[in-house]
């Protein structure tokens, strides 16, 4: 049957004139895919993941990997996390990651709302 596994190709869509696309979770892990959408045009990736680190392990380690990973795409990454109301679960946070920094966040365990403004 179906089982969920890494995507093999990005659909780019438009949204408001923007040309965006959507990695899921580990899409990005893969270096095939990592090469595949450093060639598209695109305003922004969008990139829902599932991080249950504590906050001090993804402040203390995971952050700078995650940074480092999306840093030679050619265009913003804008991954957020999923949100459970439950001891050690994912905790939420968004974040920008464009050229192997983050330009803006919303830290894990913080409600609001982060918004970005795109060019292209």
């Amino acid at each position: 049957g179906d089982k969920y596994s890494l995507g093999k190709d990005f659909s780019p869509f438009c949204y408001l004139d923007k040309e965006l696309a959507v990695a899921i979770c580990g899409d990005l892990w893969d270096d095939a895919n990592l090469d595949k959408l450093k060639k598209m045009k695109l305003a922004a990736l969008l990139w829902p993941v599932y991080l249950d680190f504590s906050i001090e392990e993804w402040n203390g380690v995971y952050l700078k990997e995650y940074e480092e990973r999306t840093g030679n795409l050619p265009y913003p990454v804008l991954m957020y996390n999923s949100y459970v109301n439950e001891e050690n679960r994912a905790k939420g946070g968004a974040y920008i990651f464009s050229e192997g920094k983050t330009l803006n966040s919303l830290p894990p365990g913080n409600h609001g709302i982060l918004e970005v403004e795109l060019a292209f």
